[in-house]
């Protein structure tokens, strides 16, 4: 007997049987792949994991030194912010010192200045009164000595206080007409005896095209040539010293000056030019030095020519000698016809006698300038302080007033001030002429302010400067 057929299986019991199937194929041949590219991505996934560690780890430590550096960046920072408040206060401080020091370096200057012109004053004075008197020729010779190293000492004097102005800035040109030869040949005039003593030749020249008066500071340019001659002077051993003064050109009421000083001596070597004109710079420094000086000529010529807006130049050779060149442009005006200035009347003939008041408290320089009056025939009076001057104006008439400005009691700007201050109820004015060893030009602006006519710088070299001034203002 046939056995019944079994019912189809259900749908589900097909589809698990598929599934079955399908698994055990895709186990046979997918799975193990499938699990190795598992295993390499948790093997990726766990190196990932390890580099994200050791990175934070990284950023972690650098984050630190980035801080660690930072703070002492900072702490740096800091020290070298305390280290330029301490280096700017020690500068400040150093400065101020620096500054007090100038200016303890000025007033010694001034003072040593004032100091060394008084003695001086009567070495001069009473050496120009002795060339008039009847001296044997030895007396004369030794006389001519004494004032040529007066001299000498008066020129290093005013160096070192031309060189402090000129330091600080102080020096004031003048803007005054002046007769180039007759200031040529004043200058000339102080090296001769020199120039003489070293038998050495002098030509000098001041070409005819100059038939002008120049408008500038004669005493500047005096100087200039003055230290140039001088400067070729010491540094000759023999030959000839040329001294020329031409036109490079003009126009209108303008002119460029050229001033050349040649010597023939020693010469300097091309390497080292430039450096004579450094202050207290020697090209010979050793103590066996054959020529005199301290080193700032040279640096005051450059000084004053630059400040006239002028340029220098300098060619030598060893051996051979040097030349040097000045360039300095002028204003001009044309010259007085005749070319020459004219004569000062005599003072003898107009004015009989003059009474000059004298406030002097220095017994030589009273006793130089008495000799000086009574050489040209004036009546002076004598005062030991400015408050003697003035009691003496009250009581007294003098045709002029030689103040001295260092004095005791009351000083020369205060006496001064005090007589034009009575003069203001009189309606009349005394010329008051300054005696003063104090040459700075601040010093001058003082004297001037202080209603004073005039000045002369002790120490008075000639006893024509004195009589000069005086006359001048007397006759105005």
């Amino acid at each position: 007997m046939n056995r019944p057929s079994e019912p189809p299986n259900s749908a589900e019991d097909v589809f698990e049987k598929i599934i079955g199937l399908g698994e055990s194929s895709i186990h046979k041949s997918y799975y193990p792949e499938l699990q190795e590219k598992i295993a390499n991505l948790k093997k990726t996934e766990e190196e990932l994991r390890r580099i994200k560690d050791e990175l934070e780890i990284r950023v972690a430590e650098r984050t630190r030194e980035l801080e660690a550096a930072r703070e002492e960046l900072f702490e740096q920072n800091r020290l070298l912010e305390e280290k330029v408040r301490e280096r700017t206060q020690e500068l400040l401080i150093a400065k101020d010192r620096a500054e007090d020091a100038n200016r303890a370096k000025n007033v010694f200057l001034t003072n040593m200045s004032h100091e060394l012109r008084t003695p001086l004053n009567g070495i001069m004075g009473f050496s120009d009164l002795l060339s008039i008197c009847n001296l044997t020729d030895q007396q004369d010779e030794y006389n001519k000595i004494i004032k040529l190293s007066s001299m000498n000492l008066l020129e290093l004097i005013n160096d070192m206080l031309d060189f402090s102005e000129l330091e600080n800035k102080r020096i004031q040109l003048e803007k005054k007409p002046f007769d180039v030869r007759g200031a040529v040949d004043e200058t000339i005039s102080f090296i001769r005896t020199q120039i003489k003593n070293k038998k050495l030749e002098l030509e000098c020249e001041v070409a005819s095209a100059i038939d002008y008066s120049l408008i500038g500071d004669r005493q500047r340019f005096k100087q200039i040539l003055l230290n140039l001659a001088t400067n070729a002077v010491k540094f000759s051993l023999r030959g000839k010293i040329t001294i020329s003064v031409t036109q490079l050109f003009k126009c209108q009421n303008l002119a460029q000056i050229l001033l050349t000083v040649e010597d023939e001596g020693i010469g300097i070597p091309e390497d080292r030019i430039q450096e004579i004109f450094e202050m207290f710079h020697q090209l010979d420094e050793s103590s066996t030095k054959r020529h005199a000086g301290v080193g700032i000529g040279l640096s005051i010529v450059k000084g004053l020519v630059e400040l006239m807006n002028g340029k220098i130049s300098v060619t030598s050779e060893i051996g051979r000698g040097s030349r040097f060149s000045i360039e300095i442009p002028f204003e001009i005006i044309s010259q007085i016809p005749g070319g020459a200035e004219s004569p000062a009347p005599d003072l003898h003939e107009s004015i009989r006698q003059p009474r000059i008041l004298l406030a002097e408290d220095e017994d030589t320089n009273c006793l130089l300038i008495r000799a000086m009056a009574e050489n040209y025939n004036w009546k002076l009076k004598t005062a030991k302080n400015g408050k003697e001057a003035v009691d003496y104006y009250k009581t007294d008439k003098f045709d002029a007033i030689l103040m001295d400005i260092q004095m005791p009691e009351m000083n020369g700007i205060e006496a001064a001030i005090k007589i034009r201050e009575l003069e203001a109820s009189t309606g009349e004015r005394i010329p008051i002429i300054a005696l003063t060893a104090y040459s700075a030009q601040s010093d001058r602006e003082k004297i001037m302010a202080a209603g004073m006519d005039d000045y002369i710088t002790k120490p008075i070299s000639e006893s024509s400067i004195l009589y000069d001034i005086i006359l001048k203002h007397i006759k105005n």
